[in-house]
């Protein structure tokens, strides 16, 4: 394991071993129909199914038929579905609000944003933004399933604004737990 100089709030300077995990290999959500699915994440966002795996056995033998299908990212990392047709009602996947249960897929700049938009409103999908946060840009959606996404752009100042942000995060943060606890 390889380290890395990283300091903690409570120990600046400190060195510790770098994190174990490398990255997200795949997040596994559930849809209503895998070719709708399909069809949006590889034709409309350009995201290449790579693998559909065909299932009668959630893996610890439980009875259930499913298909499971991934989708490769530019880091080589994974969005994967299931469609479990005896199980498909939506309502369990209804997120109480665009940010709720949200995917944020990141994209390299403001122009493949654009593109992005070009390529929603074409295949007839509403979006919303793009919106200004700051170290980036983004457009909020729901896929074919109801699943909210967020598609967001870093700006060209990315690194110096996270920068900014890692400086004071705990402060902020230590600042919200203690307004929450009072109520």
């Amino acid at each position: 394991m390889t380290s890395t100089a990283t300091a903690t709030k409570d120990t600046p300077g400190l060195t510790l071993p770098a994190p174990p995990v490398l990255s997200i290999h795949h997040p596994a959500l559930r849809v209503t129909n895998a070719e709708v699915t399909r069809h949006f994440y590889e034709d409309v966002l350009g995201l290449p199914l790579t693998a559909a795996c065909h299932f009668d056995d959630d893996g610890f033998g439980n009875p259930v038929d499913f298909m499971h299908i991934f989708h490769r990212m530019g880091d080589g990392d994974f969005v994967a579905f299931f469609d479990i047709p005896a199980k498909s009602d939506p309502a369990p996947l209804a997120p109480y609000a665009s940010t709720d249960l949200q995917m944020a897929l990141k994209v390299s700049d403001e122009a493949e944003l654009a593109d992005i938009e070009g390529r929603l409103s074409a295949d007839g999908h509403a979006y919303t933004g793009p919106v200004d946060k700051g170290f980036s840009r983004s457009i909020y959606l729901r896929d074919p399933s109801g699943l909210n996404l967020e598609i967001t752009a870093p700006v060209p100042q990315y690194d110096e604004i996270l920068k900014a942000e890692k400086a004071k995060a705990h402060n902020v943060l230590d600042a919200w737990i203690a307004d929450n606890a009072a109520n």
